[in-house]
């Protein structure tokens, strides 16, 4: 069996003061399904050995601390009962620190396999669940259609206005790879500077788009020359792909 895995650009992002209890952001942000391109999650009954086995070709995931492997412990822990000598297989089209989501993507897809392929209904609760547990954009991916997404990412709501897609590119910089994680941190060192300098892209855009290009001067300099070719280039997320669109 195999699926194919989306990601998602934001079209706005606001980010709040980090909480120093738990350590997380609270957000306000537009997500747009992205489907020009995808990876793919391979999962079949193991049949050449009795052993579980993942692969991933490219050799750019841990093959340990991934979210494929996260949500393949995930599911067995909760379903302890099930067989569990299974092939798992990732191709990874789109490269790590892209800022288009597919790490949360590739874990919701695996979730969404490993239930069809058990023949195991998935339970909203759990799906809920599960999303928090792999992180803040992975609610998103269990529906795939344009949405608010509020709190810590587990607040969502259709966003009901019509969006053409086509009039947005995508341009994917695997020669940036942008750790989330550390455009946080980044963002944290200097809130109050980049809460109130973002920049506006039309109606759009992006809390973290100025401490990305601080922590990355090629990825500037990249958006620069975009810049003369369309009317607006914003970062998607923490990087370190482009929204390009013009004005209307």
């Amino acid at each position: 069996m195999r699926i194919k895995s989306y990601g998602k650009f934001n079209l706005f992002l606001k980010v709040s003061k980090v909480n120093k209890t738990n350590k997380y952001h609270c957000i306000k942000s537009l997500f747009i399904p992205y489907k020009e391109v995808y990876d793919e999650i391979i999962i079949e009954t193991n049949t050449k050995n009795d052993r579980f086995t993942f692969v991933e070709k490219k050799d750019v995931l841990d093959p340990v601390n991934n979210t494929v492997m996260d949500t393949v412990r995930y599911f067995f822990d909760k379903h302890s009962n099930v067989n569990k000598k299974i092939y798992v297989e990732i191709v990874k089209n789109v490269p790590p620190g892209s800022g288009l989501g597919f790490s949360s993507s590739n874990a919701v897809a695996t979730y969404k396999l490993l239930h069809k392929l058990y023949n195991i209904e998935i339970d909203e609760f759990d799906a809920y669940k599960f999303a928090k547990y792999i992180g803040s954009d992975a609610m998103f991916f269990l529906y795939e259609i344009p949405l608010i997404v509020t709190g810590y990412g587990d607040k969502i709501k259709p966003y009901k206005k019509d969006i053409d897609v086509s009039k947005f590119t995508i341009v994917i910089n695997p020669e940036y790879r942008c750790i989330t994680k550390e455009v946080y941190e980044k963002f944290d060192e200097n809130y109050l500077y980049y809460s109130k300098n973002y920049v506006k892209h039309g109606v759009f855009y992006n809390y973290l788009e100025l401490p990305c290009y601080d922590m990355n001067p090629g990825l500037y300099k990249k958006f620069k020359t975009l810049n003369e070719k369309y009317d607006h280039v914003m970062l998607s997320g923490a990087g370190s792909s482009f929204i390009c669109f013009n004005d209307v």
